[in-house]
Parts: structure tokens; C-alpha cells; sequence
């Protein structure tokens, strides 16, 4: 019957055969826990965005004070939330606002780290960059940054005093492949029809001047 009707009003619906992009896992765990908590709805992705969007601007004035007198860093969230692309994604139910307040925790808690360095501070800088690396298909050169640069800040001592947490880091990122593999990355993972990877270095070179021109509002 759905066929008849989708051939009688030309409704043209997805073949099967199509396989769709798949998101990294953080922001779609997160919206299944709003899910479970006020039940299911399609506005939860809205309520997600809008407390990762306050949070940011929180983050955002704690970094900044780390630096700068209380008074001046407040110029940091409403500079933040001045900008254009910022207000669309809060307000959106797409994962950058998620993505970019776990970017803000990171360089908080890695500020942090460096200052104070010890191995708690360095476990939960561990663990909040693993949560990154799911929040966006290149959010893992975080990782692969930020986390050498703790560990070689930290005394000989306090690397000995490491729990067993910082080792089983490495077992969260398996989902990272997982996903890669069971959505056969040639034709399905984040491809284009024709068979083209939608995030590549190379779009990098071509995209890098207009992304620049729309961020400064050019």
C-alpha cells in the first residue's frame, strides 16, 4: 500500500541501498540520556544545545580569567556570544555548540593541569579529551596534543602515581574504528554520491579562504 501510494504521488523516498553519514557517538549518547531523563522528544537536541551553549559561555569567562583581571574576561562570552555562527548553533540541534563547549572544558582543565600538575588533573584532562574525541571526525589531534604535553609537564613521581583509569583510556576510543569499519568507509561513511569523502585534507587548502572571509564577516 505505502508503495502504491508513494508511485501514485511521486513521492520520492530514499532507496534502500543508500546508506546514511553517521554522526560521532558523544552528541547522540548525550541526546539518549536527555531522552531517558524527560522521555522521549524530537526538542531534547534543543535542550542539549542550550545548556552546552550557557556552559560554553561559562567556560569560555573561566578561561579567560585565568589570564586576565575578572573584570576583562567577561569580554570573553559576550564576544562568544556575539557571533553569528554561534547563536545558529545554540539554538540549532546539530552537535558543534556540544563540540565546542567539550573544546572549551579541555583547554580549561589543560590550563589547569599546567599550573597545578598532578596526576587527577591529568587523568580528567585524559578523560574529557577522550569525550572530545567523539564529539567530531578530527576532535582526536586534541588528544593526540594536548595529552603529551600534560604528561611531559608532570613530575616523575606523580606519573608513577597514575590509577589504572589512565591506562584504560586508550579502550574508549575504540569506538572511533568500530565505527569507521562497520560503516565501510569506501561507500558509506561520510561520503558523497560519488563516492568522495566529505572531510579530507585536501578541501582543506580550497576551503580555508572563504571559511576565513564568512567567520570575519567579509
Amino acid at each position: 500500500a505505502i508503495a502504491h501510494m508513494a508511485i501514485n504521488s511521486s513521492i520520492d523516498f530514499t532507496p534502500l541501498k543508500v546508506i546514511s553519514a553517521h554522526r560521532p557517538l558523544a552528541f547522540p549518547f548525550m541526546l539518549y540520556i536527555s531522552h531517558v531523563i524527560l522521555g522521549y522528544n524530537a526538542n531534547n537536541a534543543f535542550i542539549v544545545n542550550f545548556l552546552a551553549g550557557w556552559a560554553c559561555l561559562f567556560l569560555s569567562y573561566l578561561l579567560a580569567s585565568r589570564w586576565l583581571p575578572k573584570s576583562t574576561a567577561l569580554l570573553a562570552p559576550l564576544v562568544l556570544a556575539a557571533s553569528p555562527l554561534f547563536i545558529l548553533s545554540m539554538t540549532s540541534a546539530g552537535y558543534e555548540v556540544f563540540c565546542i563547549a567539550f573544546m572549551l572544558l579541555a583547554f580549561t582543565v589543560f590550563a589547569h593541569h599546567l599550573r597545578e600538575p598532578g596526576p587527577r588533573s591529568f587523568e580528567f584532562l585524559l578523560l574529557t579529551l577522550v569525550i572530545l574525541a567523539h564529539c567530531r571526525y578530527e576532535a582526536p589531534i586534541f588528544l593526540l596534543v594536548l595529552a603529551p604535553i600534560a604528561l611531559f609537564n608532570m613530575a616523575k613521581t606523580d606519573i608513577s602515581r597514575l590509577g589504572p583509569l589512565s591506562f584504560a583510556m586508550p579502550l574508549l576510543l575504540l569506538p572511533i574504528p568500530w565505527q569507521r569499519l562497520s560503516e565501510n568507509l569506501a561507500s558509506g561513511f561520510n561520503a558523497t554520491a560519488t563516492g568522495s569523502q566529505v572531510f579530507s585534507l585536501e578541501h582543506l587548502a580550497s576551503h580555508f579562504v572563504p571559511a576565513v572571509r564568512t567567520l570575519a564577516g567579509v
